[in-house]
């Protein structure tokens, strides 16, 4: 064989050239490695060329009365043609498919990124984990949590009209003091599990809170009644809240159809996209948008592992932020608007987060993993190819 560098020849078993004294690749160890990567082309490789020899193979020009029967000239002008008309059309038709593949893959992960923040929410948000985290809440803090002008606690005072309710003057001071002293946790909680389960896993009727049910949660709390406002209350203040409440429809405002009604947006539906039906009928469609990929561009490995690797990368992007959202973001949130929303929602939603930041992560693993499977192939095409030339180089 030849030195690749100074083309100087050498013995078969050769390490180092004697002539330019750089290291050479003896023939055996070049054929070993050529037999363990099995060059032989890959099935999508070969699908390709039997491809492209079936369309650039030459079809004999069909004569007429006006030419002569065996004109080489001719022959050979019509298949200098086909194959450049042949070549070209290829080429076209490539970078068609991978256009199309590139939009299929936007659609495949917006879609893949939906179904599994479906699922996730499914599985951490429920009626029980939700009520668990109100009642793991500090009554303290919500009653200052801000409702958009005042505190929580100032809102409630105000809707009830608590300072008229008799001749005291109870104060905001001390009807806070009350609310955080009273059992409101228990019944927000216990009312929080009505409407997550309607809401989400669509069970039971519309959840509402009554007038009755608000002015009981008074009476309940009498004994912490007397302490915050030095007496206790009386019948005639029940029914002084009660009054107050219905002049206000405070049931009405609290339903989820009214909630609708303000947003435009219809929560009594929403819990038809976390039924189980739904999220297997997504993720089917999911999955047939994988396959139409992999039909777009023949079934070639190189193509299928980077759009593949790229789905499952930016969908565990997508889901892993909603995630850190909701574990990082809301708290931080609440921390710079003191907001009722982010308080309530960074406590209601850790479940969900933590399913959502395994999930994004495993995804962002596996993206990761199938490009790095491409760029191995890619890296192993590409040693192929120099072998190759170095065994014809070596006139083998």
């Amino acid at each position: 064989m030849k030195c690749k560098y100074c083309g100087n020849d050498l013995g078969e078993d050769a390490v180092f050239c004697n002539n330019c004294g750089r290291k050479a690749e003896s023939i055996v160890s070049l054929k070993k490695e050529k037999d363990s990567l099995n060059i032989a082309q890959d099935s999508d490789i070969n699908y390709a060329q039997e491809e492209n020899n079936a369309e650039n193979q030459y079809i004999p020009y069909e004569n007429t009365e006006n030419q002569e029967k065996n004109n080489p000239e001719q022959e050979s002008e019509y298949f200098s043609d086909t194959i450049y008309e042949n070549e070209h059309k290829n080429e076209k038709t490539g970078i068609l498919k991978l256009t199309g593949s590139f939009f299929v893959m936007i659609l495949a992960t917006v879609l893949f990124a939906f179904v599994s923040i479906c699922f996730c929410v499914k599985l951490g948000v429920s009626g029980k984990t939700s009520a668990d985290a109100v009642r793991r809440m500090k009554t303290s803090i919500l009653m200052d949590t801000d409702t958009g002008e005042k505190s929580f606690s100032d809102s409630i005072y105000d809707f009830i009209k608590f300072g008229n309710i008799n001749d005291e003057g109870i104060t905001k001071a001390q009807f806070r003091d009350f609310m955080v002293n009273s059992d409101f946790l228990e019944f927000a909680a216990e009312k929080t599990e009505l409407y997550v389960d309607y809401i989400i896993n669509g069970k039971g009727t519309e959840p509402t809170v009554t007038t009755d049910e608000m002015t009981e949660f008074f009476r309940n709390n009498e004994d912490v009644s007397e302490e915050s406002f030095g007496y206790k209350m009386q019948t005639g203040d029940y029914d002084a809240i009660r009054r107050q409440l219905d002049r206000n429809e405070a049931d009405s405002n609290l339903l989820i159809s009214s909630w609708s009604v303000r947003t435009g947006f219809n929560f009594g539906k929403l819990n038809y996209a976390f039924q189980y039906i739904t999220l297997g009928i997504l993720a089917a469609l999911t999955i047939v948008l994988f396959i139409w990929i992999a039909v777009i561009v023949d079934r070639k490995g190189k193509y299928i592992l980077w759009f593949y690797g790229n789905i499952f990368l930016f969908s565990g992007i997508i889901v892993f932020l909603a995630g850190f959202a909701a574990v990082f973001g809301l708290p931080l949130a609440y921390i710079h608007t003191e907001s009722l929303a982010c308080y309530a929602g960074s406590a209601m939603l850790i479940p969900f987060s933590l399913f959502a930041v395994s999930t994004g992560l495993f995804q962002i693993c596996v993206g990761i993993i199938l490009k790095s499977i491409k760029k191995f192939l890619r890296r192993r095409e590409k040693r192929s190819q120099e072998i190759e030339k170095a065994l014809a180089a070596a006139n083998v």
